[in-house]
């Protein structure tokens, strides 16, 4: 008799620790997909840290010498080739930050180049301020190797 008396309790106290064992998962479940859905919420509007540096330059925090190079800080000095970022004021407002990813010989190097302007059509090339010594220094067409999206380019300059 004891047997059956007990047996109904065995049975309640496994299915309890079932049900128990199943919530939590449900809720761990839960809470990995919720992290997860505010990550990818998140992530969208966090900025790269090319763009971090656009917004300083453009909200005036970090400013050009005379010829339009800005020094990077030490934080972003590793985005460009020689640490530093290249702005170029067009006459339509348009600003221009060029962040070269290589350097060459003279005024070859390869980059992205951001700009506040959204062009339509797309660019075929910038007018630029090439970071450069010699001849080929001051305003000069480089192409477009590719747009990444709206606001930024892919840059090459084969000029020597």
């Amino acid at each position: 008799m004891m047997f059956l008396v007990a047996s109904p309790f065995i049975s309640r106290c496994y299915m309890g620790r079932k049900y128990i064992i199943i919530t939590v998962l449900g809720f761990i479940v839960a809470g990995l997909v919720t992290a997860l859905a505010l990550h990818l919420i998140t992530s969208r509007h966090r900025l790269s840290p090319k763009e971090e540096v656009v917004q300083l330059i453009l909200q005036g925090n970090l400013t050009p010498n005379s010829a339009g190079q800005v020094a990077l800080p030490p934080k972003y000095k590793v985005m460009s080739a020689d640490g530093q970022a290249y702005v170029t004021r067009c006459p339509d407002g348009n600003v221009l930050v060029l962040f070269p990813n290589w350097r060459g010989k003279g005024s070859n190097f390869y980059g992205s180049v951001y700009t506040r302007n959204i062009i339509v059509p797309a660019a075929k090339e910038f007018v630029l301020f090439v970071p450069c010594p010699g001849p080929a220094a001051g305003a000069v067409n480089v192409p477009v190797v590719g747009q990444v999206d709206d606001h930024w380019y892919d840059l090459r300059s084969d000029l020597d």
